[in-house]
């Protein structure tokens, strides 16, 4: 009976590695021929073309599952972990932490150097013609 149990246990488990094994290549190959085609041609083609592959694939991946299981749920954990980690505070560009005088100043000191600095009672030309 506990043979009966096991080989059940390890068969139901080969068929759901196989399922999710299947089910990421024909999400890969759609994925890939997504550009400029409808979903149903996609699919059309995949049965086509990478079904019977993507089958055999899965069969062996399915048939290896202590080996490929742990692997897929440990990519699939990793893949979480990445994607849902908390972002780190982003930095405040140097421009935003100097204070408002130095800002002033580098300001001012461009201006100079591109010839834009205007005497203090001068308004600006768009001011003056607009």
């Amino acid at each position: 009976m506990l043979v009966v149990i096991a080989l059940t246990g390890y068969a139901a488990v080969a068929l759901w590695t196989a399922h999710c094994v299947f089910a990421r290549q024909r999400a890969a190959f759609l994925a890939r021929r997504a550009q400029g085609s409808s979903d149903a041609a996609g699919e059309r083609q995949f049965q086509r073309q990478e079904r019977e592959q993507a089958k055999a694939i899965a069969l062996l991946v399915g048939c290896s599952w202590p080996v490929s299981a742990p692997l897929l749920l440990a990519r699939r954990l990793v893949a979480v972990a990445v994607l849902h980690q908390a972002p780190a505070a982003p930095q405040a560009p140097a421009a935003q932490r100097a204070p408002e005088a130095q800002r002033e100043r580098r300001i001012q000191e461009l201006e100079r150097e591109l010839g834009l600095d205007l005497a203090p009672g001068v308004a600006e030309p768009d001011a003056q013609g607009a």
